[in-house]
């Protein structure tokens, strides 16, 4: 039987103000990837509301430690009021985000996940 032992316990981060959600999504993928993590999206949500979208995603990544070991990472991003906005961004007119972003992170150690 798989025994999961709890690293990182729910690290919130809290964030209000402009940024580009497809920017961080592309940065946090292209991290893990060049790391050799894999990648699950559990769930992705999304609904618009009179004060702006509402927005869900829970991502779980994992890295073979050994044939017994594992890591796993769990990230959960929430925006909420989720606006767009025109910005100038080095000189430039650019499209991003508004709104309010909580992340959660969780982070454990699986052993022996295969049940072997």
């Amino acid at each position: 039987m798989a025994d999961l032992r709890i690293i990182v316990d729910h690290v919130k981060l809290e964030y209000t103000g402009v940024f580009d959600s497809k920017a961080f999504f592309k940065l946090l993928g292209s991290w893990f990837v060049e790391r050799g993590i894999e990648k699950k999206e559990v769930k992705s949500f999304e609904q618009n509301l009179a004060d702006g979208k509402y927005i869900e995603h829970e991502i779980e990544y994992w890295k073979k430690i050994s044939d017994y070991n594992r890591f796993i990472y769990k990230m959960r991003a929430l925006f909420s009021g989720m606006k767009k906005v025109d910005v100038i961004q080095d000189g430039k007119k650019v499209q991003m985000n508004q709104g309010k972003v909580i992340l959660y992170f969780d982070g454990y150690l699986e052993h022996d996940y295969n049940n072997r």
